[in-house]
């Protein structure tokens, strides 16, 4: 739900639930609007045109409720010729709700495909400047080989590896953001500072 109360957002395997023809796929990121009770396909642009024909999970909304970041197989951004490859095709996107257009993220900053299958844990800073993932998939150089927690800087353009570079090949997950974007905090297996001498799990900011 965003920060705010306005607008909260969910992820649903039921296919059309508004029945408007405005998806043909079963997995959705749908929205409602507490404020004027509408609900409204989110994985989709405002264009009357557009069809979901492939699903969208994983979704974070800001705390103003304008933007939400989702993962989809959608190219709603003709830049996005990612059709296949090792991921078929999957993206990050944000959607403005205030305007109803899709921002690709092109992760790499290069066009190529970003790599991952299925993210995880997904979070958006309040003020949409950033947003945090987990990822068993190794995508940037210094990952652990395991579980890595990732973050993209959605002013800068500019993707993070925010666990690593890797001191020891143990994984990390469960990232949360604050609403500046600035601190990250997951839970971890590495020992990134000389205090932690337990050789266990913990919280890392």
């Amino acid at each position: 739900m965003a920060g705010d109360g306005s607008f909260f957002i969910f992820e649903s395997d039921d296919g059309d639930l508004l029945g408007d023809g405005k998806t043909t796929v079963s997995r959705n990121i749908w929205g409602y609007d507490l404020e004027s009770d509408e609900a409204t396909l989110v994985c989709a642009p405002a264009d009357p045109l557009a069809v979901a024909n492939r699903g969208s999970k994983r979704a974070a909304i800001t705390d103003d409720g304008r933007y939400v970041v989702l993962f989809t197989g959608n190219a709603w951004d003709p830049a996005d010729t990612n059709s296949t490859g090792s991921n078929d095709g999957q993206d990050f996107y944000v959607k403005d709700m205030d305007t109803g257009t899709m921002r690709w993220i092109d992760f790499h900053g290069d066009g190529s495909e970003l790599g991952v299958n299925s993210p995880y844990e997904v979070a958006i800073a309040g003020d949409g400047s950033r947003f945090v993932f987990e990822s068993y998939d190794s995508i940037l150089p210094g990952e652990s080989g395991r579980r890595d927690v990732y973050a993209y800087d959605l002013v800068a353009e500019e993707a993070e590896l925010v666990s690593g570079p890797v001191v020891e090949e143990r994984g990390s997950r469960d990232p949360s953001i604050t609403d500046d974007g600035r601190y990250v905090m997951f839970y971890t297996g590495q020992s990134f500072v000389p205090e932690d001498e337990n050789s266990d799990y913990d919280e890392r900011e």
